[in-house]
């Protein structure tokens, strides 16, 4: 009798294929029986033989990082601790480049024209800029954490790796970013590599999962992730001429400059050309009531008004910036994402007197969450209005 062939068995097989007690060609993201069925392919963590699991990788702490305009324009992102690059490995992490091109790319922005920059120019740029790793380290850490809130399959076990994974990736982003970062006026070419790593790392800081217990954690945290929000100035600034002092021109020239793609389509807004007076009028009842508390202390005959001239004008400049955010989501609701422009306009002092517990500035956030929330069916926004409102309403409550 002849003898049998021998051959290896795997045990890194999909669940699908398990399931039906059929060899498994592990091929990623999907495997061919998958792809001959179109079925979702998913593997279990401890079955991925390229998983941290058998030879585990310390995470990154998740720790804040943020962006610090100075009085120049420059800017720098700063890594409070710097743990060592991990290596790309091909086969472990192929993967998740080639889930943000052809899966997350698309939730970015409801334009197909964006959709295919983001998958693009940002998705495919690694391959042919190797020098732009660090984006690779980036689009890796927005999928993993892509998978882990929006896969309602996973275990815990599953949803905490995956978690780990990202932040360990967003770290090793942030530390090669940094000296690109300082010679950005000089090199060029990485220009569009960097806006969209910026605004990438953004994204994973605020759809990140925090402790339940702190609801007021975003309260604490606001300055330093509008800071990070005012990354994505930085870039644009780079390639600006910044002695330019008409706000249309300065945008004419982003709009048809290397960044063109990310912002062509977002030529016909019309916030822009709303008078504040009539954004105001537009304004829920409920911050048309703050206004009218600001505007009577400010009318007021007193010496000695209630807010001071400082605080007045912070609350009026995020009120306006309030308005147009609230204008630009009315004419652009395919564009989640812009319901962060109120962070990127609005001044950092204003964001210090959120932190500071200033009840006018708590009672500003709180509304400007109430909005965010409309735009809850996106995952990177899914959580971020409701995160506002419960920490403002908790800090409003322990004043």
């Amino acid at each position: 009798m002849p003898s049998r062939r021998f051959h290896s068995k795997s045990r890194h097989g999909c669940i699908a294929c398990k399931k039906r007690k059929v060899k498994c060609d592990i091929e990623r993201p999907v495997c061919s029986n998958c792809a001959r069925r179109k079925e979702e392919c998913v593997y279990h963590l401890g079955d991925d033989p390229a998983s941290p699991h058998a030879s585990r990788v310390p995470p990154a702490q998740a720790e804040t990082v943020a962006s610090n305009v100075n009085s120049s324009g420059s800017s720098a992102l700063r890594v409070r601790r710097q743990e060592n690059v991990p290596h790309l490995s091909h086969e472990a992490d192929l993967s998740f480049l080639e889930r943000f091109v052809s899966e997350v790319s698309r939730t970015l922005s409801g334009s197909p024209e964006s959709q295919q920059t983001w998958a693009l120019e940002i998705g495919r740029r690694p391959s042919f800029q190797p020098s732009a790793s660090y984006l690779s380290h980036i689009i890796i850490a927005v999928s993993t954490l892509h998978i882990s809130l929006t896969q309602r399959s996973l275990t815990a076990q599953e949803r905490t790796w995956y978690l780990e994974k990202g932040l360990h990736h967003q770290n090793a982003a942030l530390v090669l970013m940094q000296p690109v970062l300082g010679s950005l006026k000089n090199e060029r070419s990485h220009i569009e590599a960097l806006f969209g790593a910026v605004w990438l790392v953004f994204l994973f800081s605020v759809s990140l999962p925090r402790p339940s217990e702190r609801k007021d954690w975003i309260v604490d945290q606001i300055v330093e992730l509008s800071e990070l929000a005012k990354g994505v100035i930085v870039i644009i600034t780079a390639i600006c001429d910044i002695s330019i002092e008409d706000e249309e021109e300065r945008s004419t020239k982003v709009m048809t400059g290397p960044l063109r793609a990310f912002f062509a389509h977002f030529l016909p807004w019309k916030h822009r050309s709303v008078s504040p007076s009539a954004r105001r009028r537009s304004l829920p009842p409920s911050l048309q009531q703050i206004l009218a508390t600001i505007e009577s202390d400010e009318a007021s005959s007193s010496s000695s008004p209630a807010i001071s001239p400082a605080k007045r004008e912070l609350y009026y400049h995020a009120i306006d910036e309030l308005a147009q955010t609230i204008t630009a989501l009315t004419f652009n609701f395919r564009h989640p994402a812009i319901v962060f422009m109120w962070l990127i306009g609005t001044h950092r002092g204003f964001m210090e007197l959120v932190a500071q517990r200033d009840e006018l500035a708590l009672r500003i956030f709180r509304i400007y969450g109430i909005w965010a929330t409309r735009v809850d069916w996106v995952w990177f926004v899914r959580n971020w209005g409701r995160s506002v409102v419960e920490g403002a309403e908790m800090a409003l409550n322990q004043k």
